[in-house]
């Protein structure tokens, strides 16, 4: 761990009662912890019964869809504005969805669970998933095969699927280990040698798309920041782009540089 915070956010009463040991055992191990709470139910009054010192940001959003919806993004700006200059290194809730949104802008990674599958705005924070951990297998035994197809074919960053017990502890050591493992290559950079040597290779194989009797030409490529990796590419033409030519640049670059589960921005920068 770093100096920077782990940042959890307490949407809900029940997400007290389930962080509150977790954040004790952060600061009995010297990590620093920043932690926010909606100001729904009981979720403020439990945490000031368990002696957890919790910043209050925003509301319940009432019955409408167009409230909630409108509550999420309000609270999400908020969010920024009280932990942006915290500079918090992972955030951490269960569901929370506004915070969901701010860690994507922060450009750090978000630890979250559902427990509630068909819950729509779940699938916002599930897309986003760099692991997914398939909780209870001491019950049910999940056919990983299976889930895995699906994941590849939903989600967009390859996440890696893991099967765990909270009960048991199964799984929890490899956990924690792919975890960490997601954090060096969040951080972690490309040799510009070694990218464009990759990028060769990939457009042999499948040279760019064609429009108005021109081609797509990539001419160079450097990453130039971290956390998440971000790549930019030279080419002859930003138009001759198509949205299924850049999806397999992504997914060949993610198989070159084991990047499943890692955000990865690239930005085609053209000539014309």
């Amino acid at each position: 761990m770093t100096g920077r915070p782990v940042w959890i956010d307490l949407a809900n009463s029940p997400h007290v009662l389930f962080f509150a040991p977790v954040i004790k055992e952060l600061r009995d191990r010297g990590v620093p912890t920043v932690v926010t709470a909606r100001d729904f139910a009981q979720t403020v009054p439990l945490c000031e019964r368990l002696g957890i010192e919790a910043r209050v940001v925003g509301r319940h959003g009432g019955a409408s869809l167009l409230g909630k919806g409108a509550e999420v993004v309000s609270r999400a700006y908020r969010l920024l504005e009280t932990v942006r200059r915290l500079r918090p290194q992972v955030a951490v809730s269960h569901g929370s969805y506004a915070q969901a949104f701010a860690a994507r802008i922060l450009g750090i990674p978000l630890l979250t669970g559902s427990d509630y599958e068909y819950q729509p705005a779940s699938h916002l924070a599930f897309r986003c998933a760099t692991v997914v951990a398939v909780n209870k297998v001491d019950v049910v035994r999940p056919d990983l095969g299976d889930i895995g197809g699906l994941l590849a074919r939903k989600l967009r960053l390859r996440p890696p699927l893991l099967a765990v017990s909270a009960l048991t502890g199964e799984g929890r050591e490899r956990l924690l280990e792919t975890v960490a493992d997601l954090g060096h290559r969040y951080t972690a950079r490309i040799a510009t040698a070694e990218l464009n040597r990759a990028l060769a290779a990939i457009v042999a194989e499948r040279p760019g798309p064609v429009k108005g009797g021109r081609r797509l030409k990539l001419y160079y490529g450097t990453q130039f920041s971290t956390a998440p990796p971000r790549i930019a590419l030279e080419v002859n033409d930003r138009g001759l782009v198509t949205r299924d030519y850049a999806y397999y640049i992504e997914n060949r670059l993610r198989s070159r540089f084991g990047l499943d589960g890692v955000p990865l921005v690239i930005d085609f920068k053209g000539k014309r």
